[in-house]
């Protein structure tokens, strides 16, 4: 038969109004899959997450291709860019330019969008989803982008920073310090409401919140600001006390934290039940420590561990999704892949993973289908476009790898190529 050339064409008609109606998207900084095993030794079960229908492997590579920093990782969810580690979502390696955010976008398409953090609402993974700045330090840009028109409604978190009440005040947002003020806020019908406890982070859930409140608490707090009515919403939820726990190689305040950040995600599914339109998502940023589980000694019981760090590594993360259109999370391969599920309702786009000759003048291609959609297989002999020749359109009722058996006259050409498009809205491919 001699070789297969397979080429990708991409046709798809975007139309947000076909993303779900609620999106949630929880992120464990840090949290590598030996943070996930280390949790589910000491419960004894399985964390509710790992349950869900549908879990991808997602490299983390920054701009360049070296070890990440929660600044570059949160962008490339937040913008579908990688830049290089240290940039908040602009265009670094490029012309500097300010990088279309997730919480800007869905902000001018009508969607309110929330913040929360056990971190410091000022660092980087927050700061990537609503703000801009050439390096994560500059917490001015950071601040400001907040505090703009078309920022968050909804700040919950540390509370570091030159915070300026008179700013915040300007801008609409009602001011909360305390757990009472911050429920006050959340369920009276206010703007926008900015959550800022403390001088710094959340304190570690292993040495008691003293008064502050934990990623549940401003969880639940959260979904009830933003039930009070059924626009839509987009909110993002970090463990960001996982990374700094990781980063010193402390297992029981790491644990501490992982095990917090599972009683949110149990709060985001118990506000979601059975409703059909929304989106729950988690995910790591990256891994930090190098953590791996040597020993399961049984639920209660610390197992034996060992650490390889106290950096970030290379180590792929596992993103998880449940809800509406969860499926097409099998489409992603890079953290910059979580933009386009989050974003774009046509993602994945149409990728033939391969095309594998049966017989002198057969072919099976196979390509990653999304359930309901509608995709047409076609071959040419060159890759001109007046060349390509349909052969076969296929409507699939399952998500996963789809295939189809082309057949070619005999003898076939010796060189072919392969295109998958998808329908959703234009009546013919390009």
């Amino acid at each position: 038969m001699g070789w297969v050339a397979v080429a990708v064409a991409v046709w798809a008609t975007v139309r947000a109004d076909e993303l779900p109606r609620h999106i949630v998207l929880l992120i464990g900084d840090g949290m590598g899959e030996g943070h996930v095993s280390a949790a589910r030794a000491w419960l004894g079960r399985r964390l509710r997450f790992e349950d869900f229908p549908f879990s991808v492997a997602l490299s983390t590579e920054s701009a360049g291709g070296g070890i990440t920093d929660s600044a570059a990782a949160s962008t490339a969810m937040a913008t579908g860019r990688r830049v290089a580690n240290g940039t908040i979502s602009r265009a670094i390696p490029g012309d500097g330019s300010d990088l279309l955010t997730l919480g800007e976008r869905f902000h001018a398409a009508g969607r309110r969008v929330g913040l929360v953090t056990t971190s410091y609402l000022l660092d980087a993974t927050p700061a990537a989803f609503a703000s801009h700045a050439t390096h994560r330090s500059d917490y001015t840009s950071i601040m400001n982008g907040y505090l703009a028109a078309n920022g968050p409604r909804l700040l919950l978190g540390g509370g570091y920073g030159n915070w300026s009440t008179s700013a915040l005040e300007q801008a609409g947002f009602t001011l909360a310090t305390t757990p009472s003020n911050m429920w006050w806020a959340a369920t009276s019908g206010v703007s926008r409401l900015a959550g800022l406890f403390g001088g710094g982070a959340i304190p570690y859930e292993y040495d008691g919140l003293n008064g502050f409140p934990g990623i549940e608490d401003m969880t639940r707090a959260a979904l009830a600001y933003f039930g009070r009515t059924d626009e839509p919403t987009f909110l993002l939820i970090e463990g960001g006390r996982i990374d700094h726990a990781a980063h010193a190689n402390d297992l029981p305040r790491c644990l501490g934290e992982v095990l917090a950040f599972e009683r949110a995600v149990e709060a985001v599914l118990a506000w979601r039940g059975d409703r059909a339109d929304v989106l729950v998502v988690v995910a790591a940023d990256h891994e930090t420590g190098g953590l791996r589980v040597i020993e399961d000694r049984g639920p209660g019981v610390l197992p034996a561990v060992s650490w390889s760090t106290t950096w970030h590594t290379a180590a792929p993360i596992r993103a998880y999704a449940v809800g509406a259109g969860a499926d097409r999370l099998l489409g992603a391969r890079h953290l910059t892949d979580v933009h386009g599920l989050l974003g774009d309702p046509a993602f994945p786009w149409p990728e033939i993973r391969g095309a594998v000759a049966e017989a002198s003048s057969r072919v099976r291609v196979h390509w990653l289908a999304i359930s309901g959609r509608v995709y047409g297989v076609e071959a040419a002999t060159s890759g001109l476009a007046r060349s390509w020749m349909l052969c076969g359109v296929v409507t699939t009722s399952q998500s996963g790898i789809q295939d189809l058996l082309v057949s070619f006259s005999d003898p076939p050409p010796s060189a072919f190529f392969f295109r998958v498009w998808q329908r959703t809205g234009d009546p013919d491919p390009p």
